[in-house]
């Protein structure tokens, strides 16, 4: 099965959003956030997390597991800068998903497959 959403980097443009902390805090981790707001170009970081975390949730949704908290998923780096998904709080171990990540200057997207 797999997930997939695509975004507006826009919506990440918005000073508004990005200024907004109770928004911020309830999708994204600190380091999360931590390494989007060391990038050139933030908003289309977030807005590429925010869409690995939507295609996790639909794939997840779609496997049965319900009500999943944007902030119980991370999306990390591994040493080549390959993205990977981390489960927060112990609630879905064992449970393994392939993501894959891009962004231009318009869109961001993110494909998660469940293994």
């Amino acid at each position: 099965m797999q997930g997939i959403d695509i975004e507006d980097i826009s919506r990440f443009e918005n000073k508004d959003r990005i200024a907004d902390s109770k928004f911020l805090e309830r999708v994204f981790t600190k380091d999360e956030l931590e390494y989007c707001y060391s990038r050139k170009n933030c908003a289309s970081h977030l807005c590429a997390r925010f869409c690995a975390k939507e295609a996790v949730i639909k794939v997840l949704s779609y496997s049965g597991i319900k009500h999943t908290k944007y902030n119980d998923i991370e999306i990390y780096h591994g040493k080549f800068g390959e993205p990977y998904v981390r489960f927060l709080g112990g609630r879905y171990s064992g449970i393994k998903i392939d993501i894959s990540i891009s962004h231009d200057k318009t869109k961001a997207i993110a494909v998660a497959i469940i293994k």
